[in-house]
């Protein structure tokens, strides 16, 4: 039997006129995505609201997932590596829905994914048209940066975190993610201070809460990605300890500029004490 593609109103209309439990809702829209994504269609599903699970609850203030991934950053280590890690756990509890027992207990055998389509549990990550607000690159970007640590590879991710050479408008959900993050214990580990990832277990339900509670609090922060401007110039070749110098040099010059104003002010200001002016 043919699937045929369903507009986000219709879907909408349907989940209006059959209203059920929210476990219920999302079944239902999970299997209608998933004969789409068989027959190869994509879809735009709409947002499911009344989520069970106090950590995304509708809140005055508070952001809903897509607007939590908008904001996480992704590039430059260690945040990168957090953000990326957080955007995985946004996706797991609050765009399919599961427990925080749930997404701590994800193994890399309830993982299905490969360029434009991820499963999870047999729940199909939705994409959406902003690369930044989809979950199904978030997905991709956390399974892409965690794979070298189960491989005793942890230095080769750190070009993937380089901002400079993003390219933000691209669905990172397209491209070949690998397969060495099945070889991963804990999807959802602890990251230190120093980026050092605990690979043993995954982290607590508890640090979970804490968590979403942050991710959930807007703060305002864009992310700036994008080549830098090459110098130009007499400086367009020089290392890094000649630009340093350079800069030393130029210092150096506006501290003598400095003080030869000083001077001359100090004489100014002298040269006005002792002149005498005529009496009128």
């Amino acid at each position: 039997m043919e699937a045929l593609p369903a507009s986000r109103d219709t879907l909408a209309g349907f989940l209006d006129a059959f209203p059920a439990a929210w476990a219920t809702q999302v079944g239902r829209l999970q299997v209608i995505l998933a004969v789409h994504a068989q027959a190869g269609i994509e879809i735009d599903a709409p947002r499911l609201t009344g989520h069970p699970d106090s950590l995304w609850t509708a809140r005055p203030g508070l952001l809903d997932p897509q607007e939590a991934l908008m904001q996480l950053p992704r590039y430059r280590f260690p945040v990168g590596l957090v953000g990326r890690r957080d955007g995985f756990l946004i996706v797991l509890t609050g765009t399919l829905g599961f427990t925080r027992n749930q997404a701590r207990t994800v193994t890399p055998n309830d993982i299905s994914i490969y360029p434009g389509h991820a499963s999870i549990r047999g729940h199909v990550v939705p994409a959406a048209d902003v690369p930044g607000e989809c979950p199904r690159c978030a997905v991709a970007a956390w399974l892409m940066v965690i794979a070298p640590h189960y491989e005793r590879l942890r230095g080769s991710y750190l070009p993937l975190l380089d901002p400079t050479t993003a390219d933000p408008p691209v669905h990172g959900c397209q491209d070949k993610v690998g397969v060495l993050w099945r070889a991963g214990v804990a999807l959802l580990p602890s990251i230190d201070q120093t980026g050092a990832v605990g690979t043993g277990r995954p982290i607590s339900v508890r640090t979970i809460t804490t968590i979403i509670s942050h991710r959930r609090t807007p703060t305002g922060q864009t992310e700036k990605l994008g080549p830098l401007l090459a110098p130009v110039g007499r400086y367009r070749n020089a290392t890094s300890h000649e630009l340093v110098a350079a800069q030393d040099d130029v210092l150096d010059q506006i501290d003598s500029a400095n003080a030869y104003l000083e001077n001359l002010l100090a004489e100014a200001h002298l040269l006005k004490e002792r002149t005498v002016w005529p009496e009128e």
